[in-house]
Order: structure tokens, then sequence, then C-alpha cells
């Protein structure tokens, strides 16, 4: 890929790797899977300083959204699902004394592609996002 290209995705090891899962796709050779670890969101101190949460975002944002826009237009989205999600949340409220956030056992996950319907949130929380109100699936129970 090019220069421009990896700018366009964020310009970061994230970014590069969501360019390279698009052009892999979009070689047509029989790719079934793609995983894309992201690494690095345990901010247990100093969440919001500008080289963690923030700069992590943009990363997330830069690499997702270009790659979401690349297979949309190529007219791959319509077969492929992407997944984001992460094996926990972060606790809601007050910081820690660290700054940070802990683990939390609710979480979060996307769904785009593939047929999914969009524009749609499954379950809810209360007002500060701390409990589960509705589950939004039969069992009603978080998903831990």
């Amino acid at each position: 890929y090019t220069a421009e290209e990896s700018q366009r995705y964020g310009n970061s090891g994230f970014g590069n790797a969501c360019l390279t899962a698009y052009k892999v796709l979009a070689a047509d050779q029989g790719t079934r899977y793609i995983q894309i670890n992201f690494g690095g969101w345990d901010h247990h101190a100093s969440i919001y300083e500008a080289m963690n949460l923030p700069r992590l975002s943009g990363f997330l944002d830069g690499g997702l959204s270009a790659m979401l826009t690349d297979l949309k237009s190529s007219g791959l989205l319509s077969e492929t699902l992407v997944i984001a999600m992460g094996e926990f949340g972060r606790t809601t409220g007050r910081l820690t004394g660290q700054q940070g956030r802990d683990h939390f056992s609710q979480q979060f996950a996307m769904f785009a592609g593939a047929g999914v319907k969009g524009g749609r949130a499954i379950g809810a929380t209360d007002s500060t996002g701390s409990n589960t109100t509705e589950s939004g699936w039969s069992r009603e129970r978080d998903v831990r």
C-alpha cells in the first residue's frame, strides 16, 4: 500500500492492519477470516492523558472507519462481517486514585456488514452506564 493510503487509515499499526485486511479481502483469493488485535486499552492510570485513551481512540476510529468506508464503496461490506469488541469494559463514575478506570464486566460489541441491520443499539444501561436495564437478548442477563 502507499503512504497516502496509510495516512488515510490513520498512519498507525492498527490502521495499517485494517488497510492490509481490506487489501486482502479486495484481492478475492478466498480469505475467510481476518483478526486484527489492537492491544493497549488497559488504562488503570492516567486514562485521559493525551497519549492514552484520546490517542488510541483516534487510531481505532481512523483505521476502522476507513476500512468500513472502503469495504462499502467496493461492495465488499455486504458480504463481510466486521466485529469490534473487547474482553471487558471499563468502570464508570469517578476515576481511581491513579486517574484511571478498572475492569468492568459489562462490555460492548459492534457488528457491521454482511446484512446486519445497522443503526440500532441492542440492550441498554442506566444513565451512568454502570447497570444493565435491558439485556437485549433472550437470556435476560449481561454478556460477559
